[in-house]
């Protein structure tokens, strides 16, 4: 019988070469949005910042001055991937209806976009593949079997640290369906308003609770288990993503795009004043704990929105912010491994700063394209469409 030339999504029959090109590319999809992919540039620059400064301060014995805060204070880059990742689900469930319709279909499709890849790089960190990374291999095999489950967030993300957001966010995905089922049922803007000021501010309850019990922890070693990464004490970021995505849907979030550049403009700008004012948790106070997180969520979410009402404002650097949120997730997943390569080779040679910057870059970079192409991409290409979502309900 004779082959189905049109059956493969990426042509590959009818047209080899050419499905290899569209395979690489970096193509334009329908509906995406430019500045939201400009903003998860952003949150993986602040990452890599975070932990590159850091391991290079770290080995040469330097203390941080005031214009080093900016990037050592990178680590909010994962509350802003994770606003981005409250509204882009929301928008994906408000788009299916809202609720649980479509519920298999969903759950599918953000299982093959977060996991291939994620169990890619777990396997290949726990296999030695990122040359001078080490990590206790103490119980190895039970730390390997909840970061299978996505425990991480809970029980420590101790094989690579960067593994504890991916907990938070399969835990949100869960919760998303029957966070939008809630919404949909809260017919008046008052009620809708009450119930999304509740769920954003669970977390924050949660946290002031804690150290209401318990004190202020001593460090941020002891701070980090107890309120950054586990998933219930995360939850702003998320919660208000999804609570943008269903006023803007409700047509209570509006902004013109004059407004909404001013909005981005003044959010961005007061992120960065909080970045470079201090190190932000060198010292540890129940503000720090409690109030800071939500006012970082807030301003995060103020860009997002942002972001989403300049959808159809054309933004010069696109493709560049296209490529750069398409290899996102797996720069985020490989960059930490490869920091004790990164300053081995960069003390070999002149030990320079940008000898560092330029060899952790280039190797992250190569490392995403790797898992991108190998583990994602394909991955992508099989996930059931959202039209099935819809056929489902």
């Amino acid at each position: 019988m004779q082959a189905d030339r049109t059956a493969h999504p990426i042509g590959w029959y009818r047209s080899p070469g050419r499905a290899i090109f569209r395979y690489l590319d970096f193509e334009d999809r329908p509906g995406e949005n430019p500045w939201l992919d400009l903003l998860r540039c952003a949150a993986i620059g602040l990452v890599l910042a975070r932990h590159g400064h850091r391991a290079w301060i770290e080995s040469a014995g330097a203390e941080p001055a005031w214009f080093d805060f900016i990037m050592l204070n990178g680590w909010m880059g994962v509350d802003l991937f994770f606003v981005l990742s409250g509204y882009l689900v929301g928008r994906i469930l408000l788009r299916q209806g809202g609720g649980l319709g479509g519920l298999s279909t969903y759950l599918r499709r953000r299982a093959l976009r977060i996991l291939p890849a994620y169990y890619a790089v777990l396997l290949a960190t726990t296999l030695g593949a990122f040359p001078l990374y080490g990590f206790a291999s103490q119980d190895l095999g039970q730390r390997l079997l909840y970061h299978l489950a996505m425990l991480q967030d809970y029980l420590s993300s101790d094989i690579n640290v960067v593994f504890w957001s991916l907990g938070v966010e399969v835990k949100f995905y869960l919760l998303a369906p029957f966070i939008l089922l809630l919404a949909a049922r809260a017919r008046s803007p008052g009620t809708l308003l009450c119930l999304l000021g509740v769920l954003v501010l669970l977390s924050t309850a949660v946290r002031l609770g804690i150290v209401l019990e318990r004190g202020p922890p001593v460090d941020y070693a002891a701070f980090i288990p107890v309120f950054r990464h586990p998933a219930h004490a995360v939850g702003e970021p998320l919660m208000l993503g999804a609570a943008a995505a269903v006023l803007g849907q409700r047509g209570l979030l509006r902004l013109g795009p004059r407004a909404a550049a001013r909005l981005l403009g003044a959010s961005a700008a007061a992120i960065t004043g909080l970045a470079m004012s201090h190190e932000l948790m060198a010292d540890i106070s129940i503000f720090d704990i409690v109030f800071q997180p939500l006012l970082i969520a807030l301003l995060f979410a103020a860009a997002v929105a942002a972001g989403a009402a300049l959808s159809d404002t054309h933004l010069p650097c696109a493709r560049a912010a296209r490529i750069g949120a398409r290899l996102a997730y797996p720069l985020y997943l490989t960059h930490f491994p490869l920091l004790p390569l990164s300053l081995a080779v960069a003390h070999a040679f002149d030990g320079a700063a940008a000898a560092f910057w330029t060899v952790f870059l280039g190797l992250s970079v190569a490392s995403a394209l790797a898992v991108h192409y190998a583990f994602e991409k394909p991955f992508l290409i099989a996930r059931p469409t959202q039209a099935a979502a819809v056929r489902e309900r």
